[in-house]
């Protein structure tokens, strides 16, 4: 007998589903991975949570409990606090915020041995959060989805003690299964979960699948899933027509847009928002005035600044060059997303504007891994020099490295063999990134001193590609411990060395990193922070009473 998580239990022999609770974990502490605390059942987060007897749900916070490339996911409640302890021993605290939303936290966990014991705390009431308290398991324990027929997932693990499964999709539980032999003598165990309708009915996501206390997810996945479309109106008021939104982007035109990453993000998050209902176009800097009247105006600011009309929302990305920002600038934006975890309270104490951290980001449809591909740039650079020497360039050229370049303005700067070509169209990047042993990625100086992550780290991992980078504020914070920094040519050449010799390790951290993207860092996370924050805002200014 195999369980379905969430919603009842499945018979591997018949497929009969009956509508039984899930089989309690009690007294299964070592098998399935989550320790019990003195209940019988399983402390997994609850895909279906109990109303609170005020109506409202209980929202203590939870925690995924899985580590994703060594940084456990936990969600709280702005006034919340909770004591993050391994064994006992307290590694980690998060103060509570003003914050009125659910905050999600990444923290990078201590070394530990299989077995140890993870717990996630409320100090005031000393209780669990959900998922919590977990036994961690060995890193090489491993699963992989076999097949999805409908709502069902079928799969198998590997080892002799049962094991725990979740289902969960942006970091929060959906479902969960245990994995059994479903046979005396079989080599591995089976499970079979079930998906809730509200999973694969609703609105379009990827569900990832892991074993509990792991530390990766299991192979075959993310899952696809989702048929209904995502109800244009906000919440707090229903739209009489589709909002609109005008992106604009520092690309001086349609000719020069294609050669232009702002104009690549910039679509992956203009269809991100189009599956939310909204209607979005692309300015680039010659159409930024003028045009067809929108309700919302997002700036993505590289380095040219915008006037802003006072007749519409105006919402500022500020992904990169935070030094180019005039100190007036902000005061005209209703609010400004700094794609910087370590920037954002130096930014908001300098402005006194609204304002709150959103990464970049991906599209995980573009950015895809390539299995076994073939070694062809055995480090790989792609990038403009700005007639300048870029960090990587140099170190590889003084170790006399095997470096292949693509990007424009390299003439004079270094030899011409290495230079590819000077554009590389971003439907081949995916497929570049495969065939390189190392993807070499490093950021301008204003971006490594204020932690802005550079995009490519986003899009590198999204296609499994091993990264090495320079170091940067911010780093471990958001990418564990899945990409390996360098500070010098003589660690640059080490670091390569390790990864062209080792490349089964080398992809295996780097399809981690992959997890960690797909988990909340694809433009579908970031569309649906944007439009949150426009709904908190009020909604448009238009028609708005006022």
């Amino acid at each position: 007998m195999a369980q379905g998580g969430g919603e009842g239990r499945l018979d591997t022999v018949t497929g009969a589903q009956t509508e039984a609770p899930l089989l309690p974990l009690a007294g299964r502490r070592a098998a399935v991975g989550v320790v019990q605390v003195e209940e019988p059942r399983s402390n997994l987060p609850d895909p279906h949570p109990s109303p609170s007897p005020q109506g409202g749900r209980e929202r203590a916070g939870a925690i995924l409990p899985v580590l994703l490339g060594g940084l456990l996911s936990l969600r709280l409640p702005g006034p919340r606090a909770a004591d993050l302890l391994i064994d006992g021993t307290v590694f980690a605290r998060i103060a509570p915020s003003g914050a009125i939303r659910q905050r999600r936290h990444f923290l990078p966990v201590p070394d530990f041995a299989p077995g140890a014991v993870l717990r996630a705390v409320d100090p005031v009431t000393g209780t669990d959060l959900e998922g919590s308290p977990v036994a961690l398991l060995p890193p090489d324990r491993t699963g992989r989805i076999e097949r999805v027929v409908g709502r069902f997932v079928f799969g198998s693990v590997d080892g002799e003690a049962d094991a725990a499964i979740v289902a969960f999709v942006d970091g929060a539980v959906v479902a969960h299964a245990v994995a059994r032999r479903a046979e005396p003598g079989a080599k591995t165990l089976s499970f079979v979960l079930l998906l809730p309708p509200a999973v694969t009915e609703g609105r379009p996501a990827f569900v990832q699948f892991a074993l509990a206390g792991g530390t990766g997810t299991l192979a075959g996945g993310p899952v696809r899933t989702g048929t209904r479309a995502a109800h244009p109106a906000p919440r707090r008021r229903r739209a009489a027509r589709a909002l609109r939104m005008a992106i604009k982007i520092a690309a001086p035109d349609l000719r020069a847009a294609p050669q232009w990453g702002d104009t690549h993000f910039a679509k992956g998050l203009k269809a991100a928002l189009e599956r939310l209902g909204w209607l979005v176009r692309i300015d680039t800097l010659d159409a930024w005035y003028g045009g067809e009247t929108v309700d919302v105006d997002l700036v993505l600011r590289g380095l040219e600044r915008y006037r802003v009309d006072p007749d519409r929302l105006n919402l500022m990305w500020l992904i990169s060059h935070p030094d180019r920002i005039e100190a007036d600038e902000p005061g005209g934006f209703d609010h400004v997303f700094v794609a910087s975890d370590v920037y954002l309270p130096v930014f908001r104490r300098r402005t006194g504007v609204p304002c709150s951290t959103l990464h970049q980001a991906t599209d995980p449809a573009v950015f895809v891994p390539v299995p076994d591909a073939p070694i062809e740039t055995p480090l790989l650079f792609v990038g403009n020099s700005r007639r300048e020497y870029r960090t990587m360039v140099r170190w590889c050229i003084e170790k006399r490295l095997p470096l292949a370049i693509w990007g424009a303005m390299w003439e004079g700067i270094v030899p011409p063999d290495l230079v590819r070509g000077h554009h590389i169209p971003n439907e081949r990047l995916a497929a570049a990134y495969a065939g390189a042993g190392v993807l070499l990625n490093d950021h301008w100086d204003s971006m490594r001193a204020h932690g802005f992550l550079s995009n490519r780290l986003f899009d590198g991992s999204a296609a499994g590609a091993p990264i090495l980078t320079d170091p940067v504020a911010g780093l471990a914070e958001v990418f564990g411990d899945t990409i390996p920094t360098v500070a010098s040519a003589e660690e640059l050449a080490a670091e390569a060395g390790a990864i062209l010799a080792d490349r089964q390790a080398a992809r295996a951290r780097a399809l981690r990193a992959r997890d960690l993207v797909l988990a909340a860092h694809t433009f579908d996370h970031r569309a649906r922070a944007i439009v949150e924050t426009v709904e908190a805002l009020g909604g448009p200014r238009v028609g708005r009473a006022g």
